[in-house]
């Protein structure tokens, strides 16, 4: 991850101003330097579930707190192991340099998420999609497979409500 520091800190990238993680172009340049270079990594895509509920509910200022919390939260789970990157709204990737093989970051963000005070961060949750690369797929293909599988959780999740 040494290297995905170095070579970050000598782009000109940008961070995301709200949640202070790398951004949509700063992810983009990693992942194709990752490519390039035919290394393999793990891809693992991130979405708010109810998001707008929580603006519409407590306001703009609770939604921008539950990003900067969410993000923060990624950052401790994957610590220096990863690139962590608000993509825009409530969508979030980590890049992980390898076949990241510890399939327990849902209850870490969860156990995590716990500590906060706010009842809308505490409850927040979230579904995920990974993808690793570790062959020629292109940027846009690990992108779909880890989106299919978001959404495949996605509507998991919101059958669970329904039943």
């Amino acid at each position: 991850i040494l290297v995905a520091y170095i070579f970050l800190e000598s782009q000109a990238t940008e961070e995301d101003h709200l949640t202070k993680l790398y951004n949509r172009q700063s992810y983009e340049m990693y992942v194709d330097h990752l490519i390039e270079g035919n290394q393999p990594f793990s891809f693992i895509l991130f979405d708010l579930n109810h998001f707008k509920k929580i603006n519409d509910t407590y306001g703009h200022l609770a939604g921008d707190q539950t990003l900067i919390a969410f993000g923060q939260v990624l950052k401790r789970v994957f610590d220096k192991k990863a690139l962590v990157s608000r993509l825009g709204g409530d969508e979030f990737v980590v890049v992980i340099e390898g076949e990241y093989v510890n399939g327990t970051y849902h209850e870490q963000i969860n156990s995590l998420l716990q500590q906060y005070e706010e009842d809308y961060i505490k409850q927040l949750s979230f579904s995920s999609g990974l993808s690793v690369r570790n062959g020629f797929e292109t940027t846009e293909q690990i992108y779909q497979h880890a989106d299919h599988k978001l959404y495949k959780e996605k509507r998991t999740y919101h059958q669970s409500l329904v039943d």
